[in-house]
């Protein structure tokens, strides 16, 4: 401890509160100038003193204002789910949500060891995390776990951790919320997804079908009806009429806004998979919902499908960015959708058939064409839609391609009233 020479400058080293303080004093270290070093650590030690005195007073007065009230950090999770909450998030999401609760005093644990209450968390605390968390990933590496994250995971962690010491507040104490001045991450630069071509995808049915029927089911499901991967793994048998063939569900990421997408199931091959499923749980594939609600589960999922895509059919899933140190993924679970939309349009379905059925709501026009796309629509549209990772369509669906693509010609030279007729008719001429 004290002042040693290092580098040409005298530098200091002082303890207080068994805490070690150490810097440069930017002074030449000759044996004239020491008395100069000397001032500047004397200084700084009392600022340490001084700086620690007025902490201790600010934790006092903090105390004082928030009556006594305080909740442990292991007690934290239990009473943040007891606590209302003006919308309930989904299994997976809060499994997400526990995961960065337990990084975080994971954290605490670590390096700020005396914190063991919600009210001792400071501003400066939350801050040193969220800049670990955007520059090196969770602080506990799990399996899964990657060096860094991205803008997204970012910015969902540090809304959460806002979100429970706002929602307790009150019953924890607190006089301010450690994440409030924190802002969000600007969204990653990451590029468009690629979609998978014609041949990709019979190779992937071909690889998939009988050893990998799990991934077969994300491609299938995700392929015929434009769902995220949230939205495959989690859809439920209650949303799903085999009757009426129409799947019906509220997607996770609209779900605030609470509009539902109704999806026919009419592309060849696609309801005939459906219903020959066992119908013995409350999700369509039980062990997809169970393990991408499980910590780290969507992790795990995307590591299995790229190992698939990458050795089991030799595609190159992966891109370097300009810019970039890291690659980013062009092809994923997430490229089906844009697949569906591709070959959509490649169909022939006109543009608010098709967005009425991905559900896309990040545009007014978009929504305009959605709120005009009727079942009626969506069925006879798809009914023209290949799917290539069944048997190669027969000679009867390709009539029928040709039949809708000249009849889609006409709607656009209808009335409403035609055009109702005229849908009616085309129904008639696929039965």
């Amino acid at each position: 401890m004290g002042l040693r020479a290092r580098n040409g400058f005298w530098h200091y080293e002082f303890m207080v509160n068994r805490k070690v303080y150490s810097g440069n004093t930017n002074i030449p270290a000759t044996v004239r100038d020491k008395p100069k070093a000397k001032r500047i650590e004397d200084e700084a030690k009392a600022k340490v003193k001084s700086t620690k005195t007025m902490e201790d007073l600010h934790q006092s007065v903090r105390r004082q204002l928030s009556s006594g009230a305080q909740i442990s950090l292991v007690d934290a999770w239990g009473e943040y789910k007891q606590a209302y909450k003006k919308k309930q998030a989904s299994p997976a999401k809060e499994a997400s949500y526990l995961s960065f609760w337990n990084d975080f005093v994971a954290f605490l644990g670590d390096r700020h060891k005396g914190v063991r209450y919600m009210h001792e968390v400071t501003p400066g605390m939350a801050e040193e995390y969220m800049g670990h968390f955007q520059n090196n990933g969770r602080w506990v590496k799990g399996k899964t776990a990657a060096d860094r994250v991205g803008a997204s995971t970012i910015n969902t962690c540090l809304d959460f951790l806002k979100r429970i010491f706002r929602t307790l507040h009150d019953r924890a104490g607190l006089v301010e919320n450690p994440f409030v001045n924190i802002g969000r991450v600007e969204a990653d630069k990451r590029g468009g997804r690629d979609i998978f071509t014609e041949d990709e995808l019979k190779i992937i049915a071909e690889k998939s079908r009988d050893e990998y029927p799990d991934i077969y089911h994300l491609f299938m499901v995700g392929l015929c009806t434009g769902l995220r991967r949230i939205d495959v793994c989690l859809l439920k048998w209650s949303e799903v009429n085999l009757e009426t063939r129409i799947i019906t569900r509220v997607p996770e990421k609209t779900k605030k806004k609470g509009v539902s997408v109704m999806i026919p199931m009419m592309i060849p091959g696609f309801y005939e998979y459906m219903a020959n499923l066992p119908q013995d749980g409350e999700y369509v594939n039980p062990r997809l919902a169970s393990l991408y609600m499980r910590q780290y589960g969507p992790n795990q999922m995307t590591n299995t499908l790229r190992n698939f895509l990458q050795v089991k059919c030799g595609f190159n899933t992966q891109a370097k960015l300009s810019g970039r140190d890291r690659v980013v993924c062009k092809k994923g679970v997430h490229s089906l959708r844009h697949t569906f939309v591709y070959l959509a349009a490649k169909s022939g379905m006109p543009l608010n058939i098709v967005q009425g059925i991905v559900g896309h709501l990040n545009q007014d026009m978009t929504k305009f064409y959605a709120d005009h796309a009727t079942v009626e629509d969506k069925q006879i549209m798809m009914r023209a839609m290949p799917n290539y990772l069944v048997a190669a369509p027969t000679a009867e669906m390709g009539l029928r391609t040709e039949l809708v693509n000249a009849l889609v010609r006409q709607v656009g030279e209808l009335s409403t009233g035609e055009r109702k007729l005229f849908m009616q008719k085309m129904q008639a001429q696929l039965a």
